[in-house]
């Protein structure tokens, strides 16, 4: 797919928009800046002035990724056209922009002879403490910033930035000069809120269900042995003539066999629970 027109903020001579109809390879992109380079250095100001005329329609159009020493170069012919054009605090920052994305590049000697000022200038900005802000992420997509993928754009010189799609076609190219607003594409949207629910009640583990179980099987068996004692006292003055009298038989009676079942029952009770407790233990 071919770039979309989009220069914010060139401050140098263009042509008119471009439509991009056949789009501009990132080799003849290269050719113009070497041009440009070359009519600089033989002081060819209209073969020079040609070059630069077609340098930003050709970034606008351009239908292939950046390299880093494409856009190295780039921010060096700039850099060379605002010292042209006396643009001092441009010239420094496009400078400081070549250096940050090409640091080992020297300038040769045929290009900025020894003692040119601009040499000076060249090396006038510090770029060992960088700043950056973050682009929005595209919705689709990615970005690269001076060809390279990333949402970091630096602060104090230019980048060049492009939106590339996800087969790695070139969307749109942006030459962003230092304080330029970001550029226009479609960003990443937020996932939308959701409200939550209250939290549900924990629910409990079987490990946690083996201490009641087990008070309960102490309980029934405690009251299991206490309704015994109550049976075999009842029996005993049941079976003892010399101190029960013949009135108090039944109820003696009824009182043991109540109290035996009742032991029986809370038994049952106490050896049910207690092997539910060991059964859930083992988890």
């Amino acid at each position: 797919m071919l770039a979309g027109v989009a220069i914010v903020l060139v401050p140098m001579a263009t042509a008119q928009d471009p439509d991009c109809t056949t789009g501009t390879s990132a080799g003849r992109l290269d050719l113009l800046l070497e041009a440009a380079e070359g009519a600089y250095s033989r002081a060819d100001l209209p073969a020079y002035r040609q070059a630069m005329d077609e340098v930003a329609p050709a970034l606008s159009c351009l239908d292939e990724p950046t390299t880093r020493s494409l856009c190295a170069r780039l921010h060096r012919v700039m850099g060379l056209h605002h010292f042209l054009e006396r643009e001092l605090d441009a010239e420094l920052a496009s400078f400081a922009a070549a250096r940050h994305v090409q640091p080992g590049y020297r300038l040769p000697t045929d290009l900025i002879p020894e003692g040119n000022p601009v040499r000076d200038h060249y090396l006038a900005v510090s770029i060992d403490d960088p700043t950056f802000v973050d682009l929005p992420r595209p919705a689709s997509g990615y970005l690269t910033l001076d060809g390279r993928e990333g949402l970091l754009r630096p602060t104090s010189w230019p980048t060049v930035a492009q939106h590339l799609g996800d087969d790695g076609g070139v969307l749109d190219t942006w030459y962003l000069a230092p304080g330029a607003p970001a550029p226009d594409y479609p960003v990443e949207q937020p996932p939308p809120e959701v409200e939550l629910l209250p939290d549900a009640p924990a629910a409990r583990s079987p490990a946690r269900l083996r201490t009641p179980l087990l008070v309960t099987a102490g309980g029934c068996a405690l009251a299991s042995a206490v309704a015994l004692g109550v049976a075999l006292a009842s029996s005993d003055r049941y079976h003892d003539p010399q101190t029960t009298d013949v009135d108090e038989l039944e109820r003696l009676r009824s009182r043991t066999n109540l109290s035996t079942r009742m032991s029986v029952v809370l038994g049952g009770a106490a050896v049910g629970t207690g092997a539910a407790a060991v059964v859930v233990g083992r988890f």
